[in-house]
């Protein structure tokens, strides 16, 4: 008598139900990291802004430069966080001001 050496199909079952809930308790901890590292992104940005500025300040005898003189057409000025920023193409408001972007 040869017995078969396979896997039962409620073992199968059994198996694919234990990924399937690992995999629903792992989702949103997942979603949790990825809007902390977008946030990260922002700060990065937010960071570089003020670098540029305060640089650039100090060469020009403490005369803050307009926002197309920061840092070019770049997408820094706009957050990934921000569902209006790629509409705006500025997520952050002192930027708007200084761009004159601001109404």
């Amino acid at each position: 008598m040869s017995r078969n050496k396979g896997f039962s199909l409620v073992e199968l079952l059994v198996v694919i139900g234990i990924i399937s809930i690992l995999a629903a308790i792992m989702a949103p901890a997942l979603i949790q990291a990825k809007k902390t590292a977008l946030k990260a992104v922002c700060m990065s940005n937010l960071r570089q802004i003020a670098i540029s500025a305060m640089s650039q300040s100090e060469d020009e005898m403490d005369v803050f430069p307009t926002a197309d003189r920061l840092l070019g057409s770049g997408g820094i000025f706009v957050c990934p966080v921000d569902p209006l920023g790629k509409e705006n193409g500025c997520s952050y408001e002192m930027n708007e001001l200084f761009s004159g972007k601001a109404a």
